[in-house]
């Protein structure tokens, strides 16, 4: 479907894991990261947490078109393998409907934010909140300033 998609962040290219890959599968890191978006595109259409049965390694592999890519992702820590079980790590985080919804609600804020005329005390308020203003209960505790008292 055109309205599928993966959260990426951008600093994915630059971590050690992405250069670990690319040193044990003797590959260049871009390519590393474009196999690595086809190995998450894969868990993310074909599992609803992130696990899956061990079978599938050569599956997924396949679809990377490396052999033995899942295994190099269990020894950089990306897949977690247990039993007859792998899983990808932190899967919740960046997979599922929940991380696409918070993606979605972070660009809309992101965007909001930077509109023209956008009032920063709003959120400011948020974070620094102002102190409570006290009021008397229902006025009864001083007279008013009009009146003498005897």
């Amino acid at each position: 479907m055109a309205g599928d998609w993966i959260k990426f962040e951008t600093v994915t290219p630059d971590k050690p894991e992405v250069y670990e890959l690319a040193g044990l599968l003797n590959l260049d890191p871009d390519a590393v990261v474009g196999k690595l978006l086809r190995a998450w595109i894969w868990f993310d259409a074909h599992s609803k947490d992130g696990h899956a049965p061990v079978t599938v390694e050569t599956l997924v592999d396949r679809q990377v078109g490396v052999p033995g890519f899942v295994e190099s992702m269990v020894k950089v820590g990306w897949v977690l393998r247990s039993g007859k079980q792998i899983r990808l790590a932190n899967f919740e985080r960046h997979n599922g409907q929940t991380a696409k919804e918070r993606g979605l609600a972070q660009r809309r804020m992101a965007k909001s934010r930077s509109r023209k005329g956008y009032d920063a005390s709003v959120t400011s308020s948020v974070t620094n909140p102002q102190p409570e203003k006290r009021r008397d209960k229902g006025g009864f505790n001083k007279p008013p300033a009009n009146i003498d008292c005897l």
